[in-house]
This record gives structure tokens, sequence and C-alpha cells, in this order.
């Protein structure tokens, strides 16, 4: 399927097939891969190779594999690990032997090889027999042939659908990538840092799905006669998790971007051959600082988002309790995912070691102080500014006393500095540079520890001011666009979790020349209807839109048929159908307000209503149950009374739509602005039509029969009247 999207060659460039987009725009797809399934990232995300092959390898080896990885033709593998050479791969034993003929052939063991089975490796082996450091180390390239044998397959904790091999080499014939002897110290460096930005975008992915699973539980699990969201410790793990993907998400982004800069000066510098000597200085300059600087973030990156990914996947089994712990809930599946990210492509202390170097060599101090000169017109963003600078200041200061000591202070001091300057960056990065997109951090810099002491204690995570589940439990596939004056629709959808379409309506209450209509009387007996669709209800009575309304039964496949209602319905003052107790109702008085509540409910006079199954929002709390997914008819009022919401999903559809629980939409409610919702029926009936010149536009897609976009006969509905949409507005 990525092939077929053209997405298997993200970042080559045009010539060879691929969609020639920066690392920043790969970085946003590999996490959304990820979020999805953190076993086909390894696929999406081995996309480095073709990379390293095309910035180090020559033009017969790039033109032979570069466009069948474009294609997803082929997938491959970075060969790097060995039974005694994992972290520390200067010793790497796998042999490198050159014939008289000048062919090169490969012997050895590899373990742990993520895709081992693909079908290009890059295989890092020893080249130089007499030199056993890292300069004794070349890059090959070779293809799955009879002389690379899986020997055996890994039985992993998670990521089950990605393959992990050990491979034995025997007399493999292999090419040499660039030159002899720069395989670890220039081209696996280079391959490494690439791979800590796309494991930091898997962790995130890892992280994002499975909060969105914590908040939705915490949503729609009722416990103690409410969601457990209303429980301080709940709602604070949850926000805490909020926190630490928006980090994550804000330093990996940035480290994508930065590394984009450094690639498009060599670049301009590879391409551009008339170039004056001042402008290829500055190129030169532009590219090594970046560099300098990317060697410090991509490790921080990688380190946080990882710790992160494994924290949060952590506390969503947690706020699950025990549903967490069993194979019903994704819950255990990204808990189990997420602890390789703090392990391949380098370990997290790992990690620490590599980006110390930066913090302590003052790549740190000034990538931060190239971003305080900048002002805010914002009060607020610039004293946050000012904290961020005084405690860029005091981790300084524990930098400057560490480099006083001996090396091995620094090494025990190492994470305890990068943890400080990693937090302090993801403040600088949301501050500064996405005050707008992730909104101001609120730092809360612990006091150093006493005077003269040698580092930064603790820096508290902080705040990004946003309040906890305060974004949307969807997307908006389009923007709110006017049917009639006073009344917008919004298309909406979400694959978490699972599958879900939408639309909804908002009606300005106030709008002059608006009115509704509930079905009236127009059966045999009290309380009966002759069922007709929506789309008939609609042309019936000259509505500009309408929605089915309460439940009722049988269900009949033609129109005209009687049909009882199931609870409430009065239709112009006139009740139609009896309340059955105290039933969930939608009640609209002749002057437009609206209430949403259980019968009967004081203080407003019924001229239209209509019942439904279920209080799915109450003064702005959630109260539906997170099982029995179905299409669902909704409808909402907001707090001030003011704003009327509609909202059908969807369901029934695999892989277009497969429904909602009551608890998720009151979620969805809540979100476009309810502060009373209400479920009406549902199931195939749920459907929203409007006024479409002089016929009916069903607006979503029913289902009836198995079939989708077949309208069910149903006995109730409510309909609006509203004038049309002046020139103008």
């Amino acid at each position: 399927r990525l092939s077929q999207a053209d997405l298997m060659g993200f970042t080559l460039p045009y010539k060879y097939g691929g969609l020639n987009c920066p690392n920043l725009v790969y970085t946003m797809a590999t996490e959304i891969v990820s979020r999805a399934d953190a076993s086909l990232m390894n696929l999406f995300g081995l996309q480095g190779i073709a990379e390293t092959i095309y910035a180090f390898a020559d033009d017969s080896i790039r033109d032979a594999v570069l466009p069948r990885f474009a294609r997803g033709e082929v997938t491959g593998a970075m060969v790097l690990t060995e039974p005694d050479a994992g972290s520390d791969l200067q010793a790497v034993r796998l042999r490198a032997d050159q014939d008289a003929q000048g062919n090169w052939r490969l012997n050895g063991v590899k373990r742990f090889i993520t895709n081992g089975c693909g079908e290009i490796l890059l295989v890092l082996a020893r080249s130089e027999p007499d030199i056993s450091d890292g300069r004794g180390l070349s890059l090959f390239y070779t293809e799955r042939n009879e002389r690379v044998r899986v020997r055996h397959l890994e039985q992993k904790l998670g990521i089950h659908g990605s393959p992990t091999c050990e491979l034995v080499f025997e007399d493999c014939p292999a090419k040499l990538v660039g030159e002899r002897q720069r395989g670890l110290i220039t081209y696996v460096l280079a391959l490494m840092n690439g791979a800590r930005v796309g494991i930091a975008a898997q962790s995130l992915g890892i992280g994002e799905a499975a909060f969105r699973l914590a908040r939705t539980y915490a949503h729609t699990r009722q416990q103690f006669g409410g969601p457990i969201e209303r429980l301080p410790a709940v709602a604070e793990l949850v926000a805490d998790m909020k926190i630490q993907v928006e980090a994550a998400r804000a330093l990996t982004y940035e480290t994508s971007r930065l590394c984009d800069r450094e690639i498009n000066n060599l670049r301009v510098l590879e391409w551009s051959k008339d170039l004056d000597k001042e402008e290829e200085k500055q190129r030169k300059q532009a590219a090594r600082a970046y560099k300098r600087l990317n060697a410090m973030l991509t490790p921080m990156s990688k380190y946080y988002a990882s710790e992160m990914c494994c924290d949060v996947a952590d506390r969503t089994i947690q706020v699950l309790g025990g549903s967490g712990y069993m194979k019903d809930y994704a819950a255990e599946r990204y808990f189990r995912d997420a602890r390789i990210t703090t392990i391949y492509e380098g370990t997290s202390q790992l990690q620490i070691v590599a980006a110390v170097r930066g913090v302590s060599s003052g790549a740190f101090e000034s990538w931060c102080a190239e971003r305080e000169p900048r002002r805010y017109d914002d009060a607020e963003l610039e004293e946050l500014k000012a904290r961020l600078i005084a405690a860029r200041e005091e981790v300084s200061k524990a930098i400057q006393f560490v480099k006083t000591k001996s090396a091995s202070y620094l090494d025990l001091s190492g994470r305890r500095l990068v943890d400080a300057a990693t937090l302090l960056d993801l403040r600088v990065v949301a501050t500064v540079q996405y005050p707008k997109g992730l909104g101001p951090l609120v730092p809360e810099v612990s006091s150093r520890l006493p005077a003269g002491a040698p580092i930064i204690e603790k820096l508290s995570m902080s705040c990004f001011g946003a309040p906890a589940f305060a974004d949307e439990p969807f997307r908006r596939t389009s923007d709110w666009k006017p049917l009639f004056r006073g009344v917008e629709q919004i298309e909406l959808s979400s694959d978490q979790p699972r599958m879900m379409r939408a639309c909804a309506v908002r009606i300005a209450l106030n709008t002059p020349g608006l009115r509704f209509l509930a079905t009236p009387d127009n059966g045999d007996k009290p309380g009966h209807t002759d069922g007709q669709k929506t789309s008939t209800f609609l042309k019936r009575f000259g509505c500009q839109l309408a929605i089915n309304a309460s439940p009722f039964e049988p269900i009949h496949p033609v129109e005209g048929r009687p049909q009882q209602i199931e609870g409430l319905t009065i239709s112009d003052g006139r009740i139609v159908s009896p309340a059955r107790g105290r039933e969930p109702v939608l009640v609209v008085s002749a002057s437009n307000q609206v209430r949403i509540g259980r019968w009967p409910i004081e203080g407003i006079e019924a001229h239209q209503a209509v019942c439904g199954f279920e209080i799915v929002l109450d003064n702005g709390e959630v109260r539906g149950s997170p099982r029995d997914v179905h299409p669902r008819t909704g409808a909402g009022v907001s707090r001030d009374g003011q704003m009327l919401y509609f909202l059908i999903i969807d369901g029934r559809q695999k892989g277009y739509s497969e429904g909602a629980t009551t608890g998720e939409l009151g979620l969805w409610l809540k979100a476009l602005g309810a502060w009373d919702g209400i479920n009406l029926d549902g199931g195939g009936t749920s459907t929203l039509v409007i006024q479409h010149g002089d016929s009916a536009r069903v607006v979503n897609r029913p289902i009836h029969g198995g079939i989708p976009g077949q309208e069910r006969v149903s006995a109730s509905h409510l309909g609006v009247f509203a004038p049309p949409v002046k020139p103008g507005e």
C-alpha cells in the first residue's frame, strides 16, 4: 500500500522516482505510520538506507538501487550489530576480503538485524585486518542471495510485525560504498543520525496512540457516578502524558528542520558550480555549524522521545487499570512496542554520551543564545523568555563547573547535564519556535543545588498552557461552511480508536426566522406515525434541514406503514407520543430556547420535543458508555444556550466508518462546543438531510440492510426551517 501511494521514496530526488521531500515532512509521516503500527514503521523508516546510498555510493550503485527503493520493490536493512559488537561498533569482526581482481567477499555473523530479510543490505565490515579500531571498518552494499543466510529469527517482546534476524555471511559478494576506512567514522555515523530522528518519530507515534487511548478511556469509563477523568489522580496522569508527547514532538520536529538546513547547504555546495567565493564560504560555515548542532540535538531527541514513549505507554496501562493489562485493549501492545525504542539505534545511555559532548562544548549555549534576542509583542511570552534566559544561565554555570573537573566527573554528571539541557531546549523550542502552535510553556525551573554544586539536579517539566483534554478527538476535514442563515456544516473524521466519519451542523438559535418542527401526529393511533425517510420528511414539510430523532418500532422497509414512537414527542405544542418516564429529551420552546435533560424539564414550555436513549453530556461532563459501537445521531446545546449542534457519526462500514460509542458521541459533542448532549435514535436510522434546490441531499452515508447510502424509514424526525444566506454573509 505504501508503494502504491508512492511513499517509499520520500526523501529521494525526483530523478530516482522519489518525492524529494524534506526530512521534516518525512519525520511527520513516520510518526503517523508509527501511530498506526510501530512494526510497519520499521519498513517505512528504513528509507534512510536509500539516503545513505544516495549520499555516499557511486552512480552505478545509485542507479541500480534507488529507483527500486522509490517504487517499493525492495526494502533494506542496516547490518551493523554483531554478537560481540553491539553499542561498541569499533569491535566489529565480520571480515571483508578483497581478491586479486578487486572483488569483495563478506564472511561472518551479524545479530539483531531489523528487517534482516530485506533485499538491500548495508554491511559494516572490517576491511583492514591490521587496524583494530573504527578506522579499519568500511561500509559495503550487497543484495540478498544464497550466500546470506537467516540463521535465526529472534523471539521478541514487541514489534512482532518486524522480523529481527541473525545473518550468516559466507563468501558473500559485495561492493564498497564510498571510500575504505570511512565506514564507521563517516557513513555509519551519518546513517545513525537519521536513524535517531526516525526512532524519535516512531516513539512519538507510539506515545500519541497510547495517549489517545488513555484519554478516550478516561472520558468514557464510568466509576463512582461519573467518568474517571474527574478523579484528580487520573486527570493528572493524562495531562502529564499530553505534555510529554507535545514536548517530544516539538524537539523532534525542530531537530528535523535543522537537519534539513545542514543537508540543504551541502547540496547547494555540491550542485552549484558557479557560487562566488563568499557564498561558498558562508555555505560551508553554515553546514559545519548545523552539523555540530545536530550532533547534539539528534541524540537528545532520540533520548527524550524514547523515554517519553515508554513512560506514556506505562501510564496508559495505569489509566485503563485491569483492562489495560489484558489483550482486549491495545495498551499492552503499546507498552511492549515502546520498550525497544530506548534500546535500538543506540541505547538511552549512549544517547547521553553523544549529547553531552554538544552540551559541554558550547553548542547548547550558542543555540540558546541565538534565540534570546527575539522580541515578542505578547507580554506573557516576553516574561517566559526572561525566565528561560535565567534558567539557561543556571545550566551554563553547572556546565562550566563540571568542565573544571576531571573527565570521569563529566561522565558521572552527563545524564543530569543532558536532562537539564534537554528540558530547557524543549521550553525554548516550544516558546520561541512554535508559540502559537503549542502554546506558551510555563517553566517551573527549580532552584539549583547549594552554591557551588556541580549540577542542576532538577528542571521540572513545563505546562503547555492548555488544559487537559483540550485537544479535539477528531480531525476537521473541512471548515465550517454556511448552509442557510445561522446554520453551518462541518465534516469530521478520526482513525482512533477506529475509523470514524461524521458530519455536524451548528445552529445559531437567535437567528431571525428560525423555527423547528418535530414529526406531527399522522398515524391512526396515539403515538403512531406513518414511517418515512428523513429526505421525504424534509421535502414534505419544506424544511431546510432534518435529522432522525426519537427511537421507534418496528422497522419497515417501505414508507407509509405505521410505526410507534417509543417515548416523548411534541409537535407544535401537541403531544404526539407521551413520555414513558424520566427519559432523556431535547426540548425546544416557541422562542427557540433549547434544553436537554430528563423529562420533565422545569423552566421551559415545550413547543417541540423529541426523546433519545441516553444523556451523553451533562453540564460539560461526558456521561456515555465506552461500549457498544453503532452509527450515532446526537444533539447538543452550548452552555449559554445560544447554539444547537447536530452530530451524525456513520458506522457499520468497515474501512470507511465503523461507528462510535455513546461516550465518544458525548466527547465529540463537547469538542464541538456543546455543554449538554443527547444520543437520539441511531443505528441504520442515523441520517442528516439538507435542502438542495428542489430536492433533498443526504449529507452523511447511512446504511440500511447492509447497503451503504441507503436511508431507513423512521417514525420521528426533527426539522429546521432557516432563511437563505444573504449575499455577503
